[in-house]
């Protein structure tokens, strides 16, 4: 029997600055109000979905979506 593990589901509707880590297993949607300042780590397995603005860094692992207003840069860390 193959054990699945359902993510953890974290939303964000507000001005965040500073450096954020999506850990394994999360799905973090930044909602259209959001902000983020600051640069963002998707570790493996892990789902960032970014509906409202954000200025910095995403180190990216996992899985992103771009919706909304990204000034900045992805690096790959595969």
């Amino acid at each position: 029997m193959k054990h699945t593990t359902k993510p953890k589901k974290v939303w964000l509707a507000r001005v965040h600055r500073g450096d954020l880590v999506i850990k394994s297993f999360t799905e973090f949607t930044l909602s259209a109000s959001g902000i983020i300042e600051g640069d963002v780590f998707v570790q493996k397995s892990a789902r960032f979905h970014m509906k409202g603005i954000m200025n910095g860094t995403i180190y990216n692992e996992g899985i992103v979506e771009i919706s909304g207003l990204f000034l900045g840069c992805i690096k790959e860390n595969r």
